[in-house]
């Protein structure tokens, strides 16, 4: 977990969405394909196409009924009993397994965008909260069964830095799991420029417990059982049934006056 992937400046592991989008050489058609569908045959596009629309249009109980049926159309797999809310963000279906019993809140994004990554595998009996995301930037994310993720978490793995949560792992609300940084030595150029520094992803063992508002930084591995305290950002690894916590303590100042 500790070796830095280092990728130097001008090459690239995978192109950067706004220079997929941006391209000028490319058609604005195939632009789309490869950022938002995950392929470029027009059938998969129109099939893309039109199973989104039809899930957003569909009201209420319908909705929730229909959803995972036309999902299962264009994910790599959906298991049974699976829900899917409405107003979802779906990019590269076709590298997304959903298992059975899997609750996807309105408003989530599943996002497996690579080149050459797996994209999501999500086990069963995972509930991801409202306006949760899980944003694939040609790595991949592997979740467990029973996993509790709290609305408005951000799982973002970056070039092959892929993230692990694994088996009865719970997340807060806000929780952020990624923290790959670029290198920013070079003065003469932008830092976005400058290429991106791995340590190798990221590991939630088994049973751990993320409060909200915590970060995780890329490299890390937190041990099975472990406790993180709300708003901690942890940097280094945490052996097994470790409890992590901020150190910030309030002031406490009377408003009555003093004599």
């Amino acid at each position: 977990m500790n070796q830095e992937v280092l990728v130097p400046a001008g090459k690239p592991k995978h192109r950067k969405v706004h220079g997929q989008i941006t391209d000028a050489r490319i058609s604005a058609l195939r632009r789309y394909q490869e950022v938002i569908v995950g392929a470029t045959g027009l059938w998969q596009t129109l099939k893309f196409e039109l199973v989104g629309f039809l899930a957003a249009i569909l009201p209420g109980a319908l909705g929730l009924w229909a959803r995972p049926k036309l999902f299962r159309t264009i994910f790599r797999r959906i298991g049974r009993g699976t829900v899917i809310g409405a107003r979802c963000v779906i990019r590269h279906p076709g590298k997304i397994e959903l298992g059975d019993s899997v609750v996807i809140s309105d408003g989530c994004t599943l996002d497996a965008r690579g080149e050459d990554n797996q994209g999501i595998r999500i086990g069963t009996n995972v509930i991801m909260g409202d306006g949760a995301m899980i944003r694939c930037k040609n790595a991949d994310v592997v979740i467990g069964k029973n996993v509790g993720i709290g609305a408005h978490a951000d799982i973002c793995p970056v070039n092959h830095g892929s993230i692990t949560i694994e088996d009865d792992v719970m997340l807060g609300p806000f929780a952020y799991l990624g923290g790959v940084q670029y290198r920013h030595d070079r003065l003469d150029i932008p830092v976005h420029e400058q290429g991106i520094e791995s340590k190798g992803g990221i590991v939630i063992g088994e049973g751990s417990n993320l409060g909200a508002f915590t970060a995780v930084m890329d490299g890390v591995h937190i041990g099975k059982g472990c406790i993180v305290g709300t708003g901690a950002v942890v940097r280094e690894s945490l052996p097994d049934y470790t409890v992590a916590t901020p150190h910030q303590r309030l002031v406490l100042v009377s408003r009555r006056a003093t004599s």
